[in-house]
């Protein structure tokens, strides 16, 4: 199982089609494709012909108070107007908040960047960001893959948000019958510097689950947040958070640091439950 990973119509490398032949190569009969603020590969997926079990998902950018919060959504009904409000909003920001890097990502590069193929690529529903900008400035000789990202990162970052109010996310995405998992609690973690537990004590009776499994999450984050799961009655998810071949340390259906996989999840359960 794998309930956690990124195509082309936000910030992976591969196609919705290409992430499921990866899938059947590597066995791995249940899945997700959970792009950024990015519903465009569900419709790819009804279209195809699989034998593979797969939810519709998506990850949702919010703030919580000063915390960033990436709350994964799954089997909900993709043509809610309050959904498509909700992301047809955040895309909106995250293009200017897009555009407003290419400028940064100018200056420090020292070069003029043609904006041809990014505008192509949000005619084709892509949701553009670092990797995009990264795929181009490498194409362009202008180094290799980290060491772009790395100052991409550092000298080129924009001011405007994108993020959506944690509550109101919420509060959409319920209206339209989504089971909901707060992503990558170790990431929240570390970047926030707080205790997740702290979080959860004031989310718990508003979202359905937590994302155990993770390729950040060492064997004994895992224990920490399964205990987290049992002591507020939420449910269980995992995923690799699959990008592509740019991200090495990510592997579909690795869901651990130890390269742990995982055949059963308490928040499949419950989606196949809900058939």
């Amino acid at each position: 199982m794998d309930m956690h990973m990124h195509s082309v119509y936000s910030d992976g490398q591969l196609t919705p089609e290409e992430l499921v032949k990866e899938l059947e190569k590597k066995n791995i009969g249940t899945f997700a494709i959970t792009d950024h603020d990015n519903i465009d590969a569900i419709s790819v997926l009804k279209n195809m012909n699989t034998s593979l079990e797969w939810y519709n998902g998506v990850e949702v950018s919010t703030i919580y108070k000063d915390y960033k919060i990436h709350l994964l959504a799954y089997d909900f009904d993709e043509a809610h107007p309050r959904v498509k409000e909700l992301l047809e909003w955040i895309k909106r920001q995250r293009s200017l908040r897009f555009y407003d890097m290419v400028k940064n990502a100018e200056r420090e590069f020292k070069v003029s960047i043609c904006l041809d193929s990014f505008q192509k690529k949000e005619k084709e529903g892509v949701i553009l960001g670092r990797p995009h900008l990264m795929n181009y400035l490498v194409q362009e000789g202008l180094g290799e893959n980290s060491e772009i990202m790395d100052r991409i990162a550092s000298n080129c970052s924009s001011q405007i948000s994108y993020r959506t109010d944690l509550k109101y996310a919420i509060e959409c995405l319920k209206e339209a019958k989504a089971l909901l998992v707060i992503a990558h609690p170790k990431e929240i973690e570390e970047e926030s510097h707080i205790a997740f537990e702290s979080i959860i004590e004031e989310l718990a009776l508003d979202i359905d689950g937590i994302e155990v499994y993770h390729s950040i999450h060492t064997d004994e984050d895992v224990k920490r947040f399964h205990n987290l799961a049992r002591k507020y009655h939420l449910l269980e998810s995992g995923g690799s958070d699959y990008h592509g071949p740019y991200r090495k340390e990510r592997e579909l259906g690795i869901v651990t640091k130890s390269k742990r996989k995982v055949k059963e999840l308490s928040l499949v359960d419950e989606l196949r439950c809900r058939k």
